[in-house]
C-alpha cells in the first residue's frame, strides 16, 4: 500500500510539494501554539509574535534599536519580558544580582563564541575556569595601585587632547571633540600597555585602525544574531569589490595591528610617576609567558588576542563615554558652573587623587555613567543546571534558558531613579542600595571590566582639564539631541558620529 502511495506521489510532483508545504505550515503553527501556551516560559509576559521566533530580536539588531525597544517592552509588560522562544529580558534588580552573582554564575551564552569567531580573548571566554585563569594571568596590570604609577602618561595625552581641541577651534572655528578623544584614548592605551608612542594626537594621523575598530564592532554584532551570517560572510568575503574587501578585512587588519604592536613592544613606559620609568603592562605579561614558575600565564597567541581586546576596548569605550559625558555637561549650564566652582578649589597641579575627593564631580560622573555607558546592549546569560533551573522572582526558569539583563532599562528604572532620563547628579547625595546595585556600566559582579580603573582615571582627568581650559567653548549648532541619539550595535555611538564644539557666542546651554 505504501509503495502505491509513493508511486502516486512520484507521478504527481505537485502533490508532493503541496504536502511538504502543508507539513512546514503545520510545523510552524504547532511550534507557535507550543511557545505561546505550553512552553515552560509561557506564563512570562510579552507580545505573542515575539515569543514564537527570534525574528524580532534579529530585526532590532539590524535596525540598531535593541536597547531602546527592549526598554519599551519593559515599560509595558513589567520587569520580566519574553523576547524570544528561549530568551527572557529581566530588569528586576534582585534577579539581576542573582544572574551576575559570583557564587552561582550564569555563564555567557553561545552568542559569545559566534561573536569571537574563533577568538578566545577575555571578553569571549565562556568557561568560568578559563576566564579565572586568564584574568589571573593579567596579574595586577590594571590594578588601581599599578595604574596610579602611569598617571603622568594619561595626563600628558589629556593635556595634548585639550590643546588640540582649542587649536582646532582657533583655526577652524569648530572642532569634532569625539575624534580627539578617540586619538587620545588610543595613544594612552598604546603607551601604557605596549610602551609605544603611537602619535595619533601629535601627528593628527588618525590611523585607519580606529575606523576598523568601529566597523569590527558592527560586524560582530551582526555575526552574533543572524543565524546564517557565518555562511553568508564566507561568501561575501570572496566578492572582489574593493569596498567589500576593505570592510570585511577589518578583523584581519586589527589582528595584524595588535601582533605588530606586540612585536615592537617596549619594556618600559617613560616618564611614569615621579619621573621614573615603569614596566609596560604587556611586557610583564609577555615575560610571565616565558617563566616556567608562573602558574597563571598566557600563550603568545592568547597575548596577541588580548592585545586586540585591550586596544579596541581601551580606545573605543573612552571615546564613547567621554564624548557623551562632556556633551551632557556642556548642555547643562547649572552643572557646568558648579563643576567649574569646585575645580577652582584646586591648584594648577590637578591630580587624579585630588579629583576623586571632589564630591559634586563624583556625583556628576556617576550620574553620567548611569545614562551613557558604552555597552548598553543586553548580553545573554544561561540559566545553570543542577536543580533543573532557577527561581527568579515569581517565575521558574528551566536550565538552558537565556536571560538578558538590559543595562539601558535597568539604569533607567523609574522605581529606582525618579525622572530616569534626566541628568540629576544630586540623586547620588545619599544613594540607596538599589541604586548602587542597578549600575552595571562596568559589568556585573561575576565578570567586571578589567579596565575600569584606567577608564575612570582617563574620564576624570579629561573632563576636569577640558572644563578648566575651555571656559569659552560651547556645543556647536550641529550638536543637537537628535545628532547624539544612540545608534546601537555592540556599543552605542552618536547618530551623527561626531560631537562638535565652537567658541562660545551665546548663553545657550540649559539650566
Amino acid at each position: 500500500m505504501l509503495t502505491s502511495v509513493y508511486k502516486h506521489l512520484a507521478d504527481c510532483p505537485e502533490r508532493l510539494f503541496s504536502l511538504a508545504g502543508a507539513a512546514v505550515i503545520i510545523y510552524f503553527i504547532s511550534s507557535a501554539i507550543y511557545e505561546i501556551y505550553f512552553s515552560p516560559l509561557a506564563k512570562i509576559p510579552g507580545p505573542w509574535y515575539i515569543r514564537v521566533s527570534r525574528f524580532w530580536l534579529i530585526s532590532r539588531v539590524a535596525t540598531a534599536r535593541v536597547a531602546t525597544d527592549i526598554e519599551s517592552l519593559h515599560e509595558h509588560y513589567g520587569p520580566y519580558v519574553r523576547i524570544g522562544p528561549n530568551e527572557v529580558s529581566i530588569s528586576d534588580i534582585e534577579s539581576v544580582k542573582k544572574i551576575h552573582s559570583v557564587h552561582d554564575p550564569y555563564l555567557k551564552s553561545r552568542l559569545y563564541k559566534k561573536l569571537g569567531n574563533g577568538l578566545s580573548s577575555l571578553f569571549f571566554i565562556v568557561d568560568p575556569e578559563a576566564y579565572k585563569h586568564r584574568r589571573m594571568a593579567y596579574g595586577n596590570a590594571f590594578s588601581k595601585s599599578n595604574l596610579s604609577l602611569m598617571e603622568p602618561v594619561v595626563r600628558k595625552y589629556v593635556n595634548t587632547c585639550v590643546r588640540k581641541i582649542k587649536q582646532d577651534i582657533d583655526n577652524k572655528g569648530i572642532t569634532d571633540m569625539m575624534k580627539w578623544i578617540q586619538a587620545m584614548s588610543t595613544d594612552i592605551i598604546g603607551e601604557i600597555s605596549y610602551g609605544q608612542e603611537l602619535g595619533m594626537l601629535e601627528s593628527e594621523n588618525f590611523n585607519s585602525v580606529l575606523q576598523d575598530a568601529v566597523t569590527y564592532t558592527i560586524i560582530i554584532a551582526i555575526r552574533g544574531h543572524f543565524p546564517l551570517w557565518r555562511a553568508l560572510e564566507s561568501i561575501i568575503t570572496h566578492i572582489p569589490h574593493p569596498k567589500v574587501q576593505h570592510t570585511f578585512g577589518c578583523e584581519r587588519r586589527i589582528l595584524a595591528y595588535g601582533a605588530d604592536i606586540l612585536e615592537n613592544l617596549q619594556p618600559n613606559v617613560q616618564n611614569g610617576k615621579n619621573g621614573k620609568t615603569q614596566q609596560s603592562l604587556f611586557s610583564k605579561i609577555l615575560a610571565n609567558s616565558k617563566n616556567s614558575r608562573i602558574k597563571h600565564k598566557m600563550t603568545i597567541n592568547e597575548i596577541k588576542q588580548e592585545a586586540l581586546l585591550v586596544l579596541i576596548a581601551g580606545s573605543h569605550t573612552i571615546t564613547i563615554v567621554g564624548t557623551y559625558i562632556c556633551w551632557a555637561i556642556f548642555k547643562r549650564r547649572d552643572i557646568r558652573r558648579k563643576l567649574e566652582t569646585e575645580f577652582s578649589t584646586l591648584n594648577k597641579d590637578v591630580t587624579d587623587e585630588k579629583l576623586q575627593k571632589l564630591p559634586y564631580f563624583s556625583q556628576v560622573l556617576k550620574e553620567a555613567l548611569r545614562l551613557y555607558p558604552a555597552g548598553q546592549i543586553p548580553a545573554p546569560r544561561v540559566v545553570p543546571g543542577g536543580t533543573g533551573g532557577r527561581q527568579l522572582g515569581e517565575y521558574f526558569f528551566p536550565s538552558g534558558t537565556e536571560v538578558l539583563t538590559p543595562i539601558y532599562t535597568i539604569q533607567r528604572d523609574r522605581t529606582i531613579f525618579p525622572d530616569p532620563h534626566s541628568l540629576k547628579p544630586e540623586r547620588w547625595n545619599n544613594p540607596t542600595k538599589e541604586m548602587e546595585a542597578a549600575i552595571l556600566t562596568f559589568g556585573g559582579a561575576s565578570r567586571p571590566c578589567i579596565g575600569q580603573q584606567l577608564a575612570m582615571m582617563e574620564l576624570r582627568l579629561l573632563v576636569a582639564t577640558l572644563l578648566q581650559s575651555c571656559a569659552d567653548v560651547e556645543l556647536a549648532d550641529s550638536c543637537t539631541d537628535e545628532s547624539m541619539e544612540f545608534v546601537e550595535y555592540m556599543s552605542v555611538r552618536p547618530k551623527a558620529n561626531k560631537c562638535e564644539l565652537r567658541r562660545r557666542t551665546t548663553e545657550k546651554v540649559s539650566d
